[in-house]
């Protein structure tokens, strides 16, 4: 004995070549596990332990988890578990097998049952082998002391061995006998739909089943015995046919076909029959069976409806419509004449769906979908759609089918019309049109549009109305009173009274109102400053309400604020500011124009402290004129001040450079800034700042406002400084003159020398001991510019009279400067004693003085300059303001060039103001309307390349501005082609619609001129204003020409066509009205159309179209009316409901056509139909009563396989599950009688005994559940890549070496969302399959891919259209046959020898992927393999890694206080879960369904946590668990369930704080589940 022998794989390779799975499937075919006690195995047994001397002999059989004991002596018990098997290792190996002493081989080195001190030491076996090489079992011997065999014990055991294997084949070969005789018997009974009767050879009835007495009125008993001649008629016993048939089945083993036979009332049967010929296993015939069924009445039936089809038909052919019969699957059966004739499609063609092919294309997928869903929900139906007539052209068809149902409450066939309502459809289609075009147009707008009925209630409004308001959807508006809606108070908070308001009143009188200004009060409360118009509306001389158009003058307001803002900070800057007065000076008027509450300045010094010099506040915030450093406003305020960057915070919270200094910025109340730096010579020296205490979204006009005062400030601070310098400067001179501190110089005329004293030299660096004349003065000292002039004064001085001065200001190029100095001198002419002429003067410093001068003078240019321009914008807006005005009024295009040009010729001073429109080609343009001065008109065509290249500025949206023609590159090669036009300087503004250049509004003037910005600005806003004045002009004459066009269409259409409005009275009539019926446009308003309804028919057809009006459902009714002649006509009227584009109910539309004509025929029609209706009744009727009988008799046959089918499940599992129990209760009261022994040291072998029988029961119930669908998935997010790479060692060694394996995994799979555990038996009980169908080898693929399944796709499929994981299981095998394949799904269906396989398989994993939201398919072919596809639901999120968590062997116990309510209507389970709360500490409390629970629940006492069963008598666990919720909130809920219906996917049962054990649970996962659920936060 080799002790060393490797322990064998899971999956062992026998020395015949079978794997261990083809010898569990030849064991199953057997059908011997878990038979009851056999006496003749009992006798081998006894017989074996004799003759061997032992105290243990078994007959055991290796089943995939257990070794059961066909018959023991000795042990006791009638299983163990597989991991304490000795046979299980026995069989591995051929021939007899003994261990002397089992201690000594490593293989049983971990059983139990060897190991312990009284273990097993002795084996010996022989394996129980097959005639196909199948070891099942052992016949096998044991003992408690090692020992060995005699030879004769040896010879002995293996002959009875062989003895017990061939009991085996006999009960194989009884218990198939058995069966099949069984079966045999009860299929020969229950067929009640055929007579059968089994023959002998010579021809007489051996016997005959109960169904024979119902065809043929033979009892049988009576039959037998009888020759087959007696139900044959004699003509056909004259011809021999009884012999025949008999000669034919002999031959060919069965003939068929259908013949009369006789009955014993000798009545005739028409009856289908079969005589088939019975062999016995050697081939040889023994028998015929006869079988016979009736199909008399069936015959007789079909004779009378081709019959009664033949003449409804030929009503139907004659029929004006397209009548059409489907069968209950809706393929189409028949269709009438009127079809043809207008399709042109062949009546022979017998293609069901060849009526698709007169469908318009487009529509074709919108019939079949709506086919579809009408087929689903089995009511009537209609649709709208075309159908193509032989001559090609489409017609509009209303299609209407219903549904036929039988007795039975099923659908047997559907019947079908259609109507031809081209005409309508076409009106009606026009009539939408113009309609939306009109909607189209109101919504176009820019300004506000509403009207009002003469209450005041809003009819109609655009969405600039609901824009500019606040509203969301015109729901919120229509049918409201407008003033509640817009005026309910004045801006200071008193009420406005309805009376007062202008729009109101002109709904009231009739009177229009033009406001320049008003406030509306928007949805938020807030007020909205408009201009606004009203205008009633007037209709046949009637005031039916007001319309009215507003638009938003907020900007405008904002502007002439501004405007008048900076006009009056010029008039208060108009003299000196010094910094301490900028916020008293600002403040007040700056902080109302910006909405804010502080205003400042301060100044700056190097470390970026802030010194403020004044603030001003709105009094809701501190004026804060502490020191701060800019530091503490935010990051990086300091350098962008610093670069001269205004810094812009609209939320300090928000933005991130002050986010993080919010605390320090709500104690100064700023939430929103502005901060404008002032530099000094490129120095940051101080500040402009605005605060405001809410978040403030400033505009870039804020900005610029803001801009401009800082500028204006620094200058007037400059101003300011530099008048204070200057007078410092005279102060300086005056305090110089009064000590003598001014340079003094003297000029001796007749010397011509000049001298000076040391200031003189201080201010231009000459020595004062230096004598210059004249000349070196002028070309030493004195500034080059200024020679001519000091020359000339001293000159004039020198020649002037005794006593006179002169006083000169000039430069001087001092040596000590590197600028020039300026003094100012001042001498006097006089003449000493001596005759010396002198000048004697002073000379100051005036250099300062300049400068300062010079400055001023800037300043005052610069303001001089902004109120220029702050003159022209208001200038300019207030031409806005009045071309908006003059546009308003503007009725057409020649009106608008004249206010425009008039305009821009004014406000401009330009030569020409013209409008040009592009034509067609793109280049050439038309010049519409012009306006000139003293220069002659432009209009006519011209070619834009003829005059520059700038026509690619225009196409891009850009303005051309040209200064000058001659010089400006675009234009200046066509210089001339302008000046012949007289044009020098011209600016075009285009004007785009849908971003395609369409026309553009120009400017000339007869001379070079250099156009600003702001006149470009300008022209830009006329433009756009002129553009919005042509739209509207357009979209007026377009809206009338549309509703010209309805009414001209109306009133040409051969149909009564009308509308009503939303109280059902009519508002629109044609005057087909007037020209048949003699009723006149306004006698047909209102209710005035139902005059000419005969008094018959007045009160129901008025019923009718109420009823249709108020469901809002579509309108149908035929009436009778007069005509104009008196003549009474029928009509057929048509309406459907009208709804604006927000859904809003408009009222109906509709059109009535004379039917009189059709109505004649369809009443003899009718008459007709009736007749024949009546005669398909009672065919109906007896169809009907023989339908029933054919079915109660098939759904007899079906109950009793069906019970057949539930006896083999039901016997199985109660066999399974008693083999199961016993090992439990035989464990069970062996532990019972040793513990009362005292004998305890082994009763783990008996507690492992129990356990293991447990969990087979456990997985026999699993298995169960998942055939049924019912078992509880555990559905999560599948890397099915990952776990076929897992299981692939597994698959290879399940299919063998013989079998090669391939995977082809697509890279970018998709996650699946699935169960793993369920998905992994699933692909392994395919591969199994697999291996099966290639029993001499072959290639098995894998394959996984992603899929997406359109709408017509996933119908094929039966799944719902989406993204799906596909996983298929690909084999080069024997195939199988499509008969095969349609049944491969079902259960209990197999194609293997009886007892190698249940039929479940397949069945479970169709049952599984069905319950996990997917499909399964199979393709296959005879003799070419099988592909089996499963299709997964994807998961959209990725699959996360799970982290094993180690296991914690100790049960984790409760903390004081924890409470657990357990509520189980079982005993035993609620007992034992108890226990276990008590043991590890918890609180139990106890209830035995949910109406004893519910008064613990709510209670005060304490509950963690709800433990429940689902399903609970009355009320279940989840209702239970929700009634809890609702009490208390934050309770967590654990579910125990075998099996509950709704929870079958975990994640759609539970919700949160919840989940669930499957029964049974082991106990320790018990505890930890209960432990971690109260634990998690």
């Amino acid at each position: 004995m080799n002790h060393a022998e490797p322990v064998l794989s899971p999956t062992p390779m026998l020395p015949t070549g079978w794997s261990e799975s083809e010898r569990l499937a030849e064991l199953r075919r057997y059908g011997i596990l878990d038979i009851p006690a056999t006496p003749a195995f009992d006798d081998i047994v006894q017989l074996t332990a004799q003759i061997c001397h032992a105290p243990i002999a078994v007959i055991n059989l290796i089943t995939e988890d257990r070794e059961w004991f066909l018959a023991e002596k000795g042990l006791g018990v009638q299983e163990m578990p597989l991991h304490l098997s000795i046979c299980a290792k026995a069989i591995q190996q051929p021939g007899l097998t003994v261990i002397a002493d089992l201690r000594g081989d490593r293989r049983f080195a971990s059983n139990p049952l060897v190991q312990t001190a009284d273990g097993l030491r002795f084996y010996a076996g022989v394996p129980l082998v097959t005639p196909n090489g199948f070891p099942l079992g052992t016949l096998c011997v044991l003992d408690w002391q090692p020992r060995v065999l005699s030879a004769a014990q040896t010879q002995a055991l293996e002959a009875l061995g062989r003895q017990a294997m061939n009991l085996i084949e006999l009960h194989k070969i009884r218990s198939a006998y058995h069966r099949s005789e069984t079966i045999s018997r009860q299929l020969f009974d229950s067929t009640s739909e055929q007579a059968l009767l089994t023959l002998g050879l010579g021809g007489h009835i051996l016997s005959a089943n109960p169904a024979a007495m119902t065809a043929l009125g033979w009892a049988p008993d009576e039959l037998a015995g009888q020759p087959i001649d007696i139900l044959f008629t004699a003509e056909d016993q004259a011809k021999g046919v009884p012999c025949q048939l008999q000669s034919l089945a002999d031959r060919d083993g069965i003939t068929q076909d259908e013949a009369l036979f006789l009955r014993k009332d000798k009545h005739l049967l028409q009856a289908n029959y079969t005589l088939r010929a019975l062999l016995d296993s050697e081939g040889r015939r023994h028998g015929y069976l006869f079988s016979l069924k009736d199909v008399t009445a069936e015959r007789a039936r079909q004779r009378s409806a081709i019959q009664n089809e033949a003449r409804y038909r030929a009503l139907m052919d004659v029929s004006p419509q397209i009548v059409w019969f489907g069968d209950r699957h809706g393929f189409m059966e028949y269709t009438n004449r009127y079809w043809y004739t207008y399709t042109g499609l062949d009546p022979h063609d017998t293609d069901p769906d060849n009526w698709m092919r007169a469908v318009h294309p487009d529509h074709a997928e919108r019939l079949q979908r709506t086919w579809r869903e009408t087929l689903i929900r089995r009511e009537p139906s209609r649709i709208e759609v075309p159908f193509r007539g032989v001559d090609g052209t489409y017609r509009w068809f209303e299609a209407r089918v219903t549904p036929a149902f039988n007795a039975a409450g099923e659908i047997e066939r559907w019947v079908g019309v259609a109507l031809d309502i081209d005409d309508r459809r076409r009106a009606e289609e026009a009539r939408l049109e113009s309609e939306a075009f009109t909607r189209l147009l109101l919504d176009s707008l820019s300004e506000a549009f509403y009207s009002i009925d003469r209450t005041g209630h809003v009819t109609l409004c655009n969405n600039a109305f609901l824009q500019l308001l606040g509203f969301t959807d015109r729901d919120q508006v229509l049918g409201q009173p407008i003033h509640a809606l817009i005026h309910p108070m004045h801006v200071d908070g008193s009420s406005s009274p309805a009376q007062d308001c202008p729009i109101y009143r002109t709904a009231q009188t009739g009177e229009s109102f033009h406001i320049e200004q008003d406030w509306i009060t928007r949805q938020d409360g807030s007020f909205l400053p408009v201009e606004y118009r009203s205008e009633p509306i007037w209709r046949d001389g009637e005031l039916e309400g007001a319309i009215c158009t507003f638009m938003d003058i907020s900007e405008r307001l904002r502007t002439h604020d501004r405007q008048r803002f900076l006009l009056e900070l010029g008039d208060r800057l108009q003299g000196t500011l010094t910094l301490t007065d900028v916020a008293q000076t600002l403040g007040q008027s700056l902080g109302n124009v910006l909405r804010v509450q502080r205003i400042g300045y301060a100044w700056i010094d190097e470390a970026g402290i802030l010194h403020k010099e004044s603030s001003w506040t709105d009094g809701s915030v501190e004026p804060d004129l502490a020191t701060y450093s800019l530091n503490d406003y935010g990051n990086g305020l300091l350098a962008e001040l610093r670069q001269g960057s205004i810094v812009v915070v609209d939320d300090t919270i928000v933005d991130p450079r002050t986010h993080a200094y919010q605390d320090t910025l709500e104690q100064l109340a700023i939430r929103a800034m502005l901060l404008v730096p002032q530099h000094d010579k490129g120095v940051l020296k101080g500040m402009l700042y605005v605060h405001a205490s809410t978040p403030h979204t400033w505009s870039v006009e804020d900005i610029a406002l803001t801009r401009e005062v800082a500028d204006r400030i620094r200058i007037v601070a400059e101003r300011t400084s530099a008048a204070e310098a200057l007078r410092l400067a005279e102060q300086r001179i005056n305090l110089a003159i009064d000590v003598a501190t001014l340079g003094v110089w003297d000029y001796d005329i007749n010397r011509d020398v000049i001298s000076w004293d040391h200031r003189i030299t201080e201010m231009t660096g000459i020595s004062p001991e230096a004598l210059l004349s004249t000349a070196e003065l002028l070309f030493t000292i004195v500034h080059p510019d200024d020679r001519l002039t000091v020359q000339a004064a001293i000159k004039a001085a020198a020649e002037g009279d005794e006593d006179s001065e002169t006083q000169l200001d000039f430069r001087v190029c001092g040596t000590h400067r590197a600028e020039p100095v300026w003094l100012s001198v001042r001498s006097r002419h006089f003449t000493e004693p001596d005759g010396t002429r002198r000048l004697i003067g002073i000379a100051r410093d005036i250099t300062q003085e300049k400068e300062h001068a010079y400055t001023l003078n800037a300043i005052n240019l610069e303001l001089t300059r902004q109120i220029e321009e702050r003159t022209a914008a208001a200038e300019r807006q207030a031409a806005l303001n009045e071309l908006s005005d003059a546009l308003r009024e503007a009725s057409d295009s020649d009106e608008i060039g004249g206010v425009v040009a008039h305009i821009l010729g004014r406000i401009l001073n330009v030569s020409r103001v013209g409008y040009a429109r592009m034509l067609e080609d793109g280049e050439t343009v038309q010049i519409t309307h012009d306006w000139s001065h003293n220069t002659t008109s432009f209009t006519g065509s011209y070619y834009l390349p003829d005059y520059g290249t700038y026509i690619d500025d225009l196409y891009r949206g850009e303005a051309v501005v040209i200064n000058d023609v001659a010089n400006d590159p675009r234009t200046c090669d066509h210089a001339s082609a302008f000046h012949v036009l007289n044009v020098h300087a011209f600016i075009d503004v285009p004007l785009l619609e849908h971003g395609q250049l369409t026309a553009f509004l120009f400017v000339s003037h007869v001379q070079p001129r250099v156009w600003s910005e702001a006149e470009v600005g300008f022209l830009r806003d006329i433009a756009d204003r002129v553009w919005a004045a042509l739209e509207r002009t357009r979209s007026d004459q377009a809206l009338r020409q549309s509703e010209a066009r309805f009414r001209l269409m109306a009133d040409s259409a051969p149909a009564l066509i009308w509308a009503s409005d939303t109280e059902a009275q009519t508002i629109f009539a044609n005057k087909r009205y007037e020209t048949e019926y003699g009723l006149t446009y306004e006698q047909t308003l209102g209710d005035g159309w139902q005059r000419i309804i005969i008094k018959e028919d007045l009160e129901r057809a008025v019923a009718e179209f109420q009823a249709a009006f108020t469901a809002r459902r579509p309108y149908r009714d035929e009436m009778r009316v007069y005509d104009k002649q008196g003549q009474i006509r029928w009509l057929r009227c048509e309406g459907m409901p009208r709804y604006d584009t927000e859904g809003q109910f408009l009222g109906y539309i509709g059109c009535s056509v004379d039917i009189t004509e059709a109505r004649i025929a369809t009443d003899a029609l009718e008459n007709m139909i009736a007749e024949r209706t009546r005669e398909l009744g009672e065919s109906h009727a007896r169809l009907l009563a023989e339908i029933y009988e054919r079915e109660r008799a098939e759904e007899a046959l079906r109950q009793s396989q069906k019970m057949e089918a539930i006896g083999q499940l039901t016997g199985g599992i109660a066999h399974d599950f008693n083999n199961m129990l016993t090992g439990i209760v035989g464990a069970l009261d062996l532990i019972r009688m040793r513990v009362i022994s005292g004998r305890t040291n082994d009763l783990d072998r008996y507690i492992n005994a129990a356990t293991a029988s447990a969990d087979r029961a456990s997985a026999l119930t699993h298995r169960l559940l998942t055939f049924a669908r019912r078992q509880t998935l555990d559905t999560r997010p599948v890397d099915l890549n990952q776990l076929i790479s897992s299981l692939r060692d597994l698959f290879v060694r399940t299919v063998g070496e013989h079998v090669r394996i391939e995977t082809h995994l697509h890279a970018d799979l998709w996650p699946a969302f699935s169960d793993a555990h369920q998905l992994e038996n699933a692909l392994l009980n395919l591969v199994i399959n697999a291996r099966d169908a290639m029993p001499s080898g072959g290639q098995l693929r894998i394959e996984t891919s992603n899929l997406t399944l359109d709408s017509e796709s996933a119908r094929r499929e039966t799944l719902e259209p989406g993204d799906y994981v596909q996983v298929q299981v690909i084999d080069t095998g024997l195939g199988m046959s499509p008969e095969i394949a349609a049944k491969a799904f079902e259960p209990f269906f197999t194609t293997k020898p009886t007892g190698q396989g249940t039929g479940l398989g397949l069945a479970m994993i169709y049952g599984f992927v069905k319950q996990s939201g997917g499909h399964a398919r199979i393709e296959t072919c005879e003799g070419k393999g099988t592909t089996i596809s499963l299709l997964l639901p994807r998961h959209h999120s990725p699959v996360c890694d799970e982290v094993p968590v180690e296991p914690n062997h100790a049960m984790p116990r409760a903390q004081a206080g924890q409470t657990v309510l357990v509520v189980e209507d079982e005993a035993a389970v609620r007992m034992i879960v108890l226990e276990v709360l008590n043991e590890l500490g918890y609180t139990a409390l106890e209830a035995g369904d949910a109406e004893q629970a519910l008064p613990i629940i709510q209670s005060e006492r304490r509950i963690d946590l709800l433990v429940s069963d689902v399903g609970l008598p009355g009320m279940n666990g989840r209702q239970l668990a929700e009634q809890a919720r609702q009490l208390r909130p934050d309770l967590k809920v654990l579910f125990i369930t075998g099996y509950a219906k709704n929870a079958e996917t975990r994640k759609e049962f539970l919700g949160p704080n919840m989940d669930l054990l499957t029964k049974p649970f082991d106990i320790d996962a018990l505890a930890v589940k209960i432990h971690d659920m109260i634990q998690a936060s």
